[in-house]
């Protein structure tokens, strides 16, 4: 009976080259897991954005932007929409679709 690499044990006589293909293939995959570890901490550990701002849509039927003390009106009387958009973008060129 021959003993040689093609005997049935594999590529290798013996266990020395054997040993060193498993160990090269279980060192790919302790790589592979490594870099999928490293790619995935990576991607948990990234700055976390800014919250969107909040929009807030003031409508009002039948009121005069020059009664409002934000576009010039007299103050007083609406404090607390002079006080919110003064914390806040106020828009002085809109305009809205009006039958009358």
């Amino acid at each position: 009976m021959w003993s040689g690499p093609r005997s049935g044990r594999g590529d290798c006589i013996g266990c020395t080259r054997a040993r060193t293909c498993n160990d090269g293939r279980l060192t790919v995959r302790r790589v592979l897991a490594l870099c999928i570890v490293a790619v995935g901490e990576l991607v948990g550990c990234s700055r976390a954005t800014a919250p969107p701002p909040n929009v807030l849509l003031v409508v009002i039927d039948t009121l005069r932007a020059d009664r409002l003390g934000t576009y010039g009106g007299t103050h007083g009387l609406t404090p607390f929409l002079d006080s919110l958009a003064g914390g806040a973008y106020v828009f002085h060129q809109a305009y809205a679709q009006s039958s009358w």
